[in-house]
């Protein structure tokens, strides 16, 4: 299992937008500035030279109008999420943020939805 250095919960969202409570554009805002709020945006913190990334990804987020959209952001946001921090790039080895999707707090691989929102 890896050893995930963040944590990005999207689970409470992602169950209260398949409920019809919040539309895409109000998860891609939250899921933006959840982004944001990440660690890694401390000066201090070892992690900040991703925050670049993140904050990339976080702006794609904030202009989303749409579920397609939406999704292909979070595909984007999974690669980052999956990106080795270790020299040797074992699969058991750092890696850089979990990207929760599920609302519960098991790091299994199966809580990590593999299919986006539809």
């Amino acid at each position: 299992m890896a050893s995930w250095q963040l944590r990005l919960e999207l689970g409470d969202l992602w169950d209260r937008w398949d409920k019809g409570e919040l539309t895409t554009e109000q998860v891609a805002m939250e899921t933006a500035k959840r982004i944001r709020a990440l660690p890694c945006f401390d000066p201090k913190h070892p992690l900040n030279p991703y925050s670049f990334d993140f904050s990339n990804i976080a702006d794609d987020f904030e202009s989303v109008t749409e579920t397609g959209e939406y999704n292909s952001i979070m595909s984007d946001l999974y690669d980052l999420g999956d990106l080795p921090l270790d020299i040797h790039r074992q699969w058991s080895g750092r890696k850089l943020c979990w990207i929760s999707t599920d609302n519960t707090t098991d790091d299994t691989p199966t809580n990590r939805r593999d299919k986006h929102h539809e």
